[in-house]
């Protein structure tokens, strides 16, 4: 990821350098755009399931392990430079949580914005961890399930407390 440079995309996409160039002016904006798509592919991974299905939060987590690890030494490096860069996998949260929180409302009317947020957060700490090579891809795979498991344990606890 380094080594990246425009000459490389260049010649694997088959086009000039002004064209990787004229799109990516520099190698950070080109690592910061694969960062955001990964980011929307993570956000919108379980945009298919039902909400209603009480193992949601076990697919999704399923599902966003899929994603990174459908192309992991990639998605590692892309992981590590741009949280090392500033831009953590914030760039799209905004648009996450418009499209997560309906969902989860549908859900859990209780705290639907703080279950997004701690999807999120949690989700990402596991994978800032996996991408800096501490977790193997299988306990990447218990850790999101761990990760879904507290979900569903923290959005029980919000529901009984505005019951009561």
């Amino acid at each position: 990821m380094f080594d990246l440079s425009a000459s490389t995309v260049a010649h694997l996409a088959e086009t000039t350098r002004q064209t990787v160039h004229h799109y990516f002016p520099s190698m950070h904006e080109l690592i910061f755009a694969l960062a955001d798509d990964l980011t929307v592919d993570l956000q919108t991974a379980g945009s298919d399931l039902d909400v209603d299905d009480p193992q949601w939060p076990c697919l999704y987590a399923e599902r966003v392990a899929n994603v990174v690890l459908a192309d992991p030494v990639t998605n590692r490096q892309v992981l590590l430079v741009s949280a090392s860069q500033g831009r953590g996998m914030a760039a799209a949260t905004s648009e996450t949580n418009r499209q997560i929180a309906p969902a989860l409302k549908r859900r859990n009317p209780v705290a639907a914005d703080k279950a997004s947020w701690l999807t999120l957060t949690l989700f990402r700490g596991t994978l800032f961890t996996w991408a800096a090579e501490q977790l193997s891809d299988d306990e990447l795979r218990s850790n999101m399930r761990d990760v879904a498991d507290v979900v569903v344990t923290q959005r029980e606890i919000w529901t009984k407390a505005a019951t009561n």
